[in-house]
């Protein structure tokens, strides 16, 4: 499976979407800071390979990469810097019976932040390995609970100042409920990287809670809340911040016409603390409202 998406926007809705998946691992990147009404261009790839050994073991890896540039001209964007990210996993699972599991996952990130051209400050690059180990029990054959644990070791470059390095702890853990027509998963993980659009390795902690409901064939109403805390554990030389936390929250209702065609709405509200960062402490709470149209079509391949 892969897949690659290419974004121009300045809606913090595109930047925070609602998802109904359970997540099988860490984040690469960390999650939380939105810059609100900031334009920028993304562009997301990723790759992902498994292989069923026998009945009761599997094995697997996959790559990704993330590129952040943020427009040098808008007021918006002060005190963020472009990053690119790239990273790959692995993991094997085995079945112990029929609703648990448990395996191993391998993770390596790279990300680097490049500052405004003429701004003085030198680009700086976090590198990160982690090794987990992870359970997974399916309680009743609707909900299901994921646990995971283990230790990274995270190294940050920003010239002239002395690379860091060190140990610090990581951990995930998901609890999803899938009825007939709802979902629900509330997820946490706790890890250290350097986050998009940020200096420095930070200490994450992010909490998030999603739901979907088909109300009807065509209709179905979204919800999802997140908060995420950010601490320094290793400053560059310049241009870190210390840390700071983001709240969200954001509903949405959406009607699928025919096969091809779905209209949604959407509502956020989004409240940040990120002392350092010009863009969001001049600004902290914002609300954004946003009708999409969206026309899927697809082709079998070989035809």
């Amino acid at each position: 499976m892969a897949g690659d998406a290419i974004t121009k926007t300045s809606d913090t809705l595109s930047q925070e979407p609602i998802s109904g998946a359970i997540s099988g691992g860490l984040p690469s990147v960390t999650p939380g800071i939105v810059v609100p009404f900031a334009p920028q261009v993304a562009n997301s790839s990723y790759a992902q390979v498994g292989w069923q050994l026998s009945l009761n073991d599997m094995v697997g890896g996959g790559g990704s990469a993330t590129l952040v540039n943020y427009s040098a001209s808008s007021p918006e964007t002060r005190g963020m810097y472009n990053s690119n990210s790239r990273g790959g996993s692995g993991f094997y699972t085995h079945r112990l019976t029929d609703g648990q599991y448990i395996g191993t996952a391998w993770q390596y990130t790279e990300i680097v932040a490049t500052p405004a051209v003429g701004s003085g400050i030198a680009q700086a690059t976090m590198n990160s390995n982690g090794v987990l180990g992870f359970y997974t029990i399916y309680l009743t054959p609707a909900l299901s609970l994921s646990v995971g644990g283990g230790s990274q070791r995270y190294r940050l470059t920003q010239a002239p100042a002395t690379a860091a390095a060190g140990w610090g702890p990581s951990a995930f853990g998901s609890l999803g409920w899938q009825g007939l027509h709802t979902n629900l998963v509330l997820n946490y993980s706790r890890i250290d990287t350097e986050g998009a659009g940020v200096i420095g390795v930070y200490g994450t902690n992010a909490a998030a809670l999603s739901g979907r409901w088909q109300m009807a064939r065509d209709w179905t109403a979204s919800l999802g809340s997140s908060y995420s805390d950010l601490a320094a554990v290793a400053q560059s030389s310049t241009g870190s911040i210390r840390g700071g936390h983001t709240l969200s929250g954001t509903i949405a209702l959406s009607r699928q016409l025919g096969q091809t065609l779905n209209v949604a709405v959407q509502y956020q509200r989004l409240h940040q603390s990120y002392p350092g960062i010009t863009a969001i402490s001049s600004d902290p709470d914002s609300s954004r409202e946003s009708v999409s149209i969206t026309y899927h079509f697809s082709r079998p391949l070989g035809r």
